[in-house]
């Protein structure tokens, strides 16, 4: 029987602290599931621990949960690992409680919410646009809907783009190609879900889906690294271009690495198959992170 870990002790713990912040946003009908493009902590942490962050956050060294209700902004957690040194959500945010989640007043400005999926009546949903975010002093008082692009890279082949018919060929007579990839037909996309599994003999926790998760961004999948002996979840395979004929989003592999270390010796992990990555023994799920209509506003569910 593992441990039931309280708020503090989670957080304390909690090993994912690279790349985007994780968002929820609760309006009156649906749920919308994504991650921020920008931390709204990232000035603070720059000023108060002299951090320089990048403008692409993908892998930044921190990260934040947040959650949106009553147009509220409502930070989870926050962990960092900055000049060598672990911080956890107390050492980042002083002022955050012990045993509860905290309003950020501190806020001002917009952000870019990545809308990964739209929950509506128990059903998750694909979106086809995010969000544009405006704070005022950690109050959400405007969004705009900005419609997903995706930019398809075409190849240039002997100083022509690839893809292309030369001009003197009618279009007409080209018979269509096939391109190579897997496709994945948007109604069967694998919405992210993460869970929390604990080791039962030492604790240790790590926030991952623990099985194969498909959307339009690409396919992710659960690895134990052997370098960082941590849980985290690796790209393994990128969107190539879409085929909306088909109503198909078309994938290629790519190899999988770790975020933290960013090598490929792993081995892909599966909770029923596969021991935690530290002391190699059972481990087991003991919260759900990303389950919005399991989430209690006063306290994360604990299982």
């Amino acid at each position: 029987m593992s441990k039931i870990l309280s708020h503090r002790e989670y957080i304390e713990t909690y090993d994912s602290i690279l790349g985007y912040d994780h968002a929820v946003l609760y309006t009156k009908d649906r749920i919308f599931c994504g991650y921020f493009i920008k931390s709204p902590l990232k000035e603070r942490i720059a000023k108060e621990f002299n951090y320089v962050a990048d403008d692409d956050e993908s892998e930044k060294l921190f990260k934040a949960a947040w959650m949106i209700s009553n147009s509220e902004l409502i930070l989870n957690y926050v962990n960092a690992e900055l000049y060598d040194n672990r911080y956890h959500t107390n050492d980042l945010i002083p002022e955050y409680p012990d045993e509860d989640l905290y309003r950020y007043t501190l806020y001002s400005g917009r952000i870019l919410f990545i809308v990964h999926y739209i929950e509506m009546d128990s059903m998750h949903y694909a979106s086809d646009y995010d969000l544009l975010l405006y704070f005022e002093n950690g109050i959400l008082v405007k969004t705009e809907e900005i419609q997903k692009e995706y930019y398809i890279p075409l190849p240039i082949i002997n100083g022509r783009l690839d893809g292309f018919p030369d001009p003197e060929i009618e279009e007409d007579h080209i018979p269509p190609q096939k391109k190579e990839g897997r496709y994945v037909n948007f109604d069967d996309c694998i919405k992210p879900e993460y869970r929390t599994y604990t080791c039962a003999n030492c604790s240790y926790h790590a926030d991952v889906a623990g099985f194969t998760q498909t959307d339009p961004d690409g396919t992710y999948i659960t690895i134990a690294c052997k370098n960082c002996n941590i849980l985290i979840e690796a790209q393994s395979e990128k969107l190539s271009c879409l085929d909306l004929d088909s109503n198909c989003f078309i994938l290629e592999p790519m190899q999988p690495v770790c975020m933290r270390c960013n090598e490929s010796n792993y081995e892909s992990w599966d909770v029923h198959t596969t021991n935690c990555p530290k002391c190699d023994c059972k481990m087991e799920l003991t919260r759900l992170v990303i389950k919005p209509n399991d989430l209690d506003m006063d306290d994360i569910r604990i299982i």
